[in-house]
C-alpha cells in the first residue's frame, strides 16, 4: 500500500466526511453521551493484590509478573503483551548500585495511534527497580519467573509468557513450552481481580490510570510521570487522575464546605486548647499557608492551581479537638526543602 501523504483532517477532499463526524459527535454529546474513562485501581485493591501474589504456584508467579510489567512500565492495552519476548527486557545496574529491569523498544499505541517505534518512543525512562528488603520486590519475582521459563525443555528462547502447569511434578518444571495467547492475556487481569476478591473487575487499561494516580498522589510532577507513561504532554497525564473513592471523598468535603459557607456559619473553636505536644498536620491546600501565622486548617481542598496540587505542606499546630485552632504566640521558623517540595512551619 502506497502512502499518498494526504492529511485526512485538513485536506479539502475530506471536508464533508470530517463535518459528518463532527455532527455525529455533537449529536452524541447533546443526547447525554459522555466518554467513559477507565478507573484507576483503588488503593485497597492494590493491598489485596499484594497479598494475593505469593509466588507459591506457577500461575500465581506468572500473574504477579504479568501485573508488574503493566504496572511498572505504564503501558496500556493488551495488544503488545503477546509480542513480549525475553529480549524485550534488559537488566541494568543503576548508579546507586541497585538492580533494575528496563523494557526495551515496544510497539504500544500512544501518540495518535502510531505504532512505529521510531515515531512512538514509549516508556524509555520507565524502570522496575529492585527492593530486596521487600517480599514484594518486582525484580525478584521477574528473576524467579525467568529462571523457571528458561528451564523448560524445548522452549524456543523467545516467548515470555508460557502456559503454566496445573501442578508441579518431581522434575520441578513449572511451565510448558506453549506460549500464552492474546485471548488469555487480555482478560487475565479480570480473572486476577475475581480470584483476589477485588472490589471490581479491572482490565489492563485500568493500570495506566493507577500508575498516574499513585505517582501524582505521592507528589511527583506530571512532567516526570509523563516520562514513565510515555505521554507527550501533561494534559494527557492529568486526565488519568483517579476517579474513585478518594475523589468522591474530596468532592463530598468540598460540597460540605460550600454548604457551611452558604449557611454563614463556621465551626466554633474549642474554648480551651489541649496541653498535648504539637503535632504535624499534612495538607495539600496551598491557601492554608496564607493564613498560617494566625491559624492552621487541616484540609485537602485543592483551591490552588493544578500545578500546586502536588505540593505537600506540613503545618505544626497545637493538638485540639477542632479543625480550626488558635496559633501559638511564639516565634515561627520556616524550613523549606526544594527537593521534596515540603514546607514546614515550626513554632519555637
Amino acid at each position: 500500500m502506497k502512502l499518498r501523504g494526504l492529511n485526512i483532517i485538513a485536506h479539502e477532499a475530506f471536508h464533508s466526511a470530517n463535518l459528518m463526524v463532527k455532527n455525529v459527535c455533537n449529536a452524541y454529546l447533546k443526547s447525554g453521551g459522555r466518554v467513559q474513562h477507565y478507573e484507576a485501581i483503588e488503593s485497597d485493591d492494590l493491598v489485596k493484590l499484594a497479598s494475593y501474589f505469593d509466588r507459591s504456584t506457577p500461575t500465581r508467579l506468572q500473574e504477579e509478573v504479568y501485573f508488574n510489567v503493566l504496572f511498572y512500565f505504564g503501558n496500556r492495552g493488551r495488544e503488545w503483551l503477546r509480542g513480549l519476548t525475553v529480549r524485550s527486557f534488559r537488566e541494568k545496574a543503576l548508579s546507586n548500585g541497585a538492580m533494575a529491569i528496563e523494557l526495551q523498544g515496544s510497539t504500544s499505541k500512544n501518540v495518535k495511534g502510531l505504532s512505529d517505534m521510531r515515531l512512538c518512543d514509549d516508556n524509555k525512562q520507565a524502570l522496575m527497580v529492585a527492593k530486596p528488603e521487600s517480599r514484594h520486590c518486582p525484580v525478584q519475582a521477574f528473576q524467579l519467573y525467568l529462571s523457571k521459563i528458561t528451564a523448560v525443555p524445548g522452549w524456543n528462547q523467545e516467548d515470555f509468557f508460557l502456559r503454566p502447569k496445573p501442578r508441579v511434578n518431581a522434575d520441578g518444571i513449572w511451565y510448558t513450552k506453549v506460549p500464552v495467547g492474546i485471548n488469555t492475556l487480555g482478560p487475565l487481569l479480570k480473572k486476577i481481580s475475581s480470584n483476589a476478591n477485588l472490589s471490581k473487575l479491572y482490565t489492563p487499561h485500568c493500570v495506566r490510570p493507577t500508575v498516574v494516580t499513585e505517582l501524582h498522589e505521592a507528589g511527583f510532577s506530571v512532567e516526570k510521570i509523563a516520562k514513565v507513561t510515555g505521554h507527550k504532554n501533561s494534559a494527557s497525564v492529568e486526565r488519568y487522575i483517579r476517579r474513585g473513592k478518594k475523589r468522591d471523598s474530596i468532592m463530598a468535603g468540598m460540597s460540605d464546605q460550600l454548604t457551611v459557607a452558604l449557611a454563614g456559619t463556621m465551626p466554633a473553636p474549642s474554648s480551651t486548647l489541649s496541653e498535648a505536644p504539637a503535632r504535624a498536620v499534612t495538607t495539600t491546600d496551598p491557601c492554608a499557608l496564607s493564613d498560617a501565622p494566625t491559624r492552621a486548617v487541616a484540609t485537602t481542598d485543592p483551591c490552588g492551581s493544578a500545578s500546586m496540587s502536588t505540593v505537600k505542606k506540613s503545618l505544626v499546630v497545637e493538638e485540639s479537638t477542632t479543625t480550626l485552632v488558635a496559633a501559638p504566640t511564639k516565634r515561627m521558623k520556616i524550613l523549606a526543602n526544594g527537593e521534596t517540595n515540603v514546607v514546614q512551619f515550626i513554632f519555637e
